[in-house]
């Protein structure tokens, strides 16, 4: 693989921004080692597509006194002034309010030249609805999701997504609590779970199959209360 991407064989190379930065022992993955050792090899770079730019802000910095989840994000723009001034900078989102987008825009293309396209969500199955939240502190605002019949009927799917672990957390307890005060019978159920960086990668994998219903066995969780780390589920 690696002798193909010297060699040019290949018109589009997918990796992650790790792949792109030492990482924290020291070593240096073998496509920034290219990109370093091979001048031939950078000036064959026409496009650089970075997929999910909204990660830059939400991932990639520190925010609310919590570390960054993935940093690579935060550092791509130690990637571009190592390539051509000719190679297209794209930065793809569908989650860019005017204050991410700023930020990205800031932080990673700086004085370059920018075109920003913008084109509608429509889809044919995607039906859109705003509900206005005046304080994110009060989860009574999610209690449309709680059914107050049939304890079945409660929506499946469903992520909410949240800017800190602390008002995930929150409004899970909410969610389950106020579930099992409605339907007493339900008292051990849970319909919500919290799912972040703070949480172990064995239990972020426990909460992903009860979400999905991968594990007949296992209780059915219906809604997600996420941070960004949830954008990948």
């Amino acid at each position: 693989m690696l002798q193909g991407i010297k060699k040019g064989a290949y018109n589009a190379i997918i990796v992650s921004p790790e792949q792109l930065f030492t990482d924290s022992a020291g070593a240096t993955p073998r496509l920034l080692s290219l990109i370093h050792k091979s001048q031939s090899f950078v000036r064959s770079i026409k496009h650089l597509f970075i997929d999910e730019g909204h990660e830059l802000f939400f991932s990639g910095i520190d925010r609310h006194g919590i570390s960054a989840f993935r940093p690579s994000y935060g550092e791509l723009d130690k990637i571009i002034p190592k390539l051509p001034n000719k190679t297209t900078i794209h930065v793809l989102s569908a989650t860019f309010p005017p204050h991410v987008r700023q930020v990205v825009k800031t932080k990673l293309l700086g004085s370059r030249e920018t075109t920003c396209i913008q084109l509608p969500l429509n889809r044919r199955n995607i039906v859109y609805t705003t509900r206005i939240i005046d304080d994110l502190g009060n989860y009574k605002n999610l209690s449309f999701l709680i059914p107050l019949g049939n304890p079945d009927s409660r929506p499946s799917g469903v992520i909410i997504f949240f800017e800190s672990s602390v008002r995930a957390d929150d409004a899970s307890s909410y969610l389950n609590n106020s579930f099992r005060t409605l339907h007493p019978m339900h008292k051990t159920k849970r319909i919500a779970a919290s799912y972040h960086a703070g949480l172990s990668q064995t239990c972020l994998t426990r909460v992903f199959q009860q979400f999905c219903g991968s594990n007949p066995s296992e209780e059915r969780i219906d809604i997600l209360c996420a941070t960004s780390c949830g954008a990948t589920v």
